[in-house]
């Protein structure tokens, strides 16, 4: 699937917190499960690594927005893909 290995390349290593529970999520090649939802785009599952925690459902818009917000490892700075660049392509929930 290339939706999920360009995200998680691009994000691997990266961390986002949720507020909703209170936990911090690591993008990872076992955590990021991708589906193909009814209206076309795609949805994130991840995993935490505490367990009892539920895996969350996320857009991939939400998920690096989340990730933006959250402090990463020195050296790691996330931004938004250019307007009309390649890689905004990945984000458009109406793309095939």
């Amino acid at each position: 699937m290339v939706v999920r290995a360009i995200f998680v390349n691009k994000y691997k290593d990266t961390t986002f917190y949720l507020l909703d529970t209170e936990e911090t999520y690591k993008v990872d090649d076992d955590g990021a499960h991708f589906l193909r939802v009814h209206s076309g785009g795609w949805t994130i599952y991840e995993n935490s690594d505490k367990p009892g925690v539920e895996v969350e459902a996320l857009t991939p818009i939400l998920a690096v927005q989340l990730i933006q917000d959250t402090p990463q490892a020195v050296g790691v700075k996330v931004e938004w893909p250019l307007p009309g660049s390649e890689d905004e392509e990945l984000y458009d929930p109406n793309a095939s």
